[in-house]
């Protein structure tokens, strides 16, 4: 892809925020079809609509704790608040805690524990470096990147 005038460090932020939440999805069996990087730099994975609002909550999750291991930061929460660089995230994980079906002081600690022992696997640290990076440069992976392969 040409280059879009975006430094290659926040194209491969974002890519790396966007596997997160497909990493995330798959590992919890909801479908990806796929996950892009714009020419501004904005991404988007687009998958199937999650069964539950734990599994959207972990899956909203899932790309900013991405975002931060990528860069080898550790995801910062400071009581109930997430400390995130993605505003759009905030809104998703205090949208999805106002459902009625949670409690939020046992739902998000739990959610973040989760996904803070998916990421620290090490199988999953380093599969999200390497997806990260080929979103990066190829700004597109279909879900077959994210999907498990169910055996017969």
């Amino acid at each position: 892809m040409p280059n879009s005038g975006v430094p290659y460090e926040e194209i491969y932020r974002a890519a790396a925020h966007e596997v997160g939440h497909a990493m995330v999805s798959a590992a919890l069996g909801v479908p990806v079809y796929y996950v892009v990087i714009h020419r501004d730099g904005s991404g988007l994975s687009e998958t199937d609509v999650p069964r539950s609002p734990i599994v959207d909550l972990k899956l909203t999750l899932g790309g900013y704790f991405a975002e931060a291991v990528a860069e080898g930061e550790v995801p910062s929460f400071k009581g109930m608040t997430m400390l995130a660089s993605n505003e759009d995230d905030l809104e998703d994980v205090g949208r999805i805690l106002q459902d009625k079906r949670l409690k939020p002081e046992i739902a998000l600690p739990k959610a973040v524990e989760w996904v803070d022992e998916f990421f620290r696997m090490p199988a999953n640290y380093q599969r999200l470096k390497y997806l990260a990076k080929k979103l990066a440069k190829t700004r597109y992976l279909g879900g077959t990147y994210f999907n498990l392969r169910r055996r017969a």
